[in-house]
């Protein structure tokens, strides 16, 4: 689960812009650098198809624990519909398992 938070805290840093792709994944605080910066380049190479399912499955967003954290939900559903799997689990797990027919 770690991995995911720290992938959606750089994801976010780097769609707000307030940090560049390098910055937020491969800076001082940054455990797994290597996993980060894999998984937030691949989630914005993704990005533009991820968005459109968040579109057509609003439930997805519009979930109380989910809507707080978007870029980690967007890491999260990069690893579930293009990775290996989600690893760990979690609310945001659930709330995309649950969803998963949509």
């Amino acid at each position: 689960m770690q991995r995911y938070v720290e992938a959606g805290r750089a994801l976010s840093q780097v769609l707000s812009r307030t940090a560049g792709l390098k910055t937020a994944t491969l800076g001082d605080g940054v455990k797994g650098k290597r996993t980060t910066y894999a998984l937030v380049c691949e989630t914005l190479k993704y990005l533009h198809v991820i968005r459109d399912i968040c579109k057509a499955v609003p439930s997805l967003v519009k979930n109380k624990t989910v809507g707080k954290r978007p870029a980690m939900l967007y890491v999260m559903l990069y690893d579930h519909l293009f990775g290996k799997g989600i690893k760990g689990g979690g609310a945001v797990k659930r709330v995309i398992k649950e969803n998963a027919a949509a």
